[in-house]
């Protein structure tokens, strides 16, 4: 059974398509037009909304779980 996305803001929801893709946080940060410590914040805040521990565990669950 797939768990219900955790609530992100607009913002979150952009910086985890590109989780989701690979890129690192200064790719990520010039895609979404902001500073490299705001993606980092919001990764963070992200795997603490979902309860894991790193980014290849957060693009994981967004995938199996139809996140996105």
């Amino acid at each position: 059974m797939l768990s219900p996305a955790p609530d992100l803001s607009p913002l979150e929801k952009e910086i985890l398509v590109h989780v989701v893709e690979g890129l690192p946080n200064r790719v990520i940060a010039k895609k979404v037009h902001r500073s490299q410590h705001t993606v980092k914040f919001h990764v963070g805040q992200m795997l603490d909304k979902v309860g894991v521990s790193n980014r290849t565990e957060l693009a994981r669950k967004a995938t199996q779980e139809g996140w996105l």
